[in-house]
C-alpha cells in the first residue's frame, strides 16, 4: 500500500479509538492521539529510504534495507509489541498515545496484509501471510482509501455531534 493510503488508515483508527469511551480525552490530548496513530502508521516503512518516513531519515532507513530487507522485523508484530512496550516504559504519561501509535501501526500490517507480498506475522520465521494480492496503486487500492477517508469523515461527524465543536477553536 501506499504511504497516504497507511496514514489515512491511521488516522481511521485513531478516531474510532477516540469514539470509545474509554478515550474520553480533551482535544489537545486527542490531536496527540491522532499524531501518535499516524507515525505508527508510518513507521513500519522506515526500512524503504523511498517511503514518506525513510525519506527524513534516511541513513537509518538505508541500514534497516540492508540489513533486514522490506517487510523484515519492521512489518513484525514483534516489533510492534517492543516498541509499545519501550514507549510505556521510557514515558509511561504517554499510555494512550502508546496505545494509539501501536493501533497505527498495526493497522498498517492489516493493510499490507491485503497486498501479495504480505507480512511476516511470526517474524524471525520467514513466512509471510496475506489476505488478498491488491497491487500498490491499484483500483482495490484506491478503493479502499476511499473507504477510509468516508470512514474518517464519519467518526468526525460522531465527535461533533456526539461532544460538539469545541469553543477554544473559534
Amino acid at each position: 500500500m501506499q504511504g497516504r493510503t497507511h496514514l489515512i488508515g491511521g488516522l481511521a483508527v485513531g478516531l474510532a479509538m477516540l469514539s470509545l469511551d474509554r478515550f474520553q480525552v480533551p482535544l489537545e490530548k486527542s490531536l496527540v492521539c491522532l499524531t501518535a496513530a499516524s507515525i505508527g502508521s508510518l513507521l513500519p516503512d522506515i526500512d524503504t529510504p523511498e517511503s514518506k518516513l525513510g525519506h527524513f531519515v534516511k541513513p537509518l532507513s538505508l541500514a534497516l534495507n540492508k540489513t533486514f530487507g522490506h517487510r523484515g522485523i519492521t512489518h513484525s508484530p514483534l516489533l510492534l509489541v517492543i516498541l509499545y512496550l519501550l514507549l510505556e516504559a521510557l514515558v509511561p504519561d504517554f499510555h494512550n498515545p502508546a496505545l494509539f501509535f501501536a493501533a497505527g501501526m498495526l493497522s498498517h500490517l492489516v493493510l499490507d496484509m491485503l497486498n501479495h507480498k504480505g507480512v511476516p506475522l511470526l517474524y524471525p520465521l520467514p513466512y509471510k501471510f496475506h489476505i488478498a494480492s491488491f497491487r500498490n496503486g491499484s483500483l482495490e487500492e484506491f478503493t479502499i482509501r476511499m473507504i477510509l477517508y468516508g470512514a474518517c469523515f464519519l467518526l468526525c461527524l460522531h465527535h461533533v455531534m456526539e461532544k460538539g465543536l469545541p469553543y477554544e477553536l473559534f
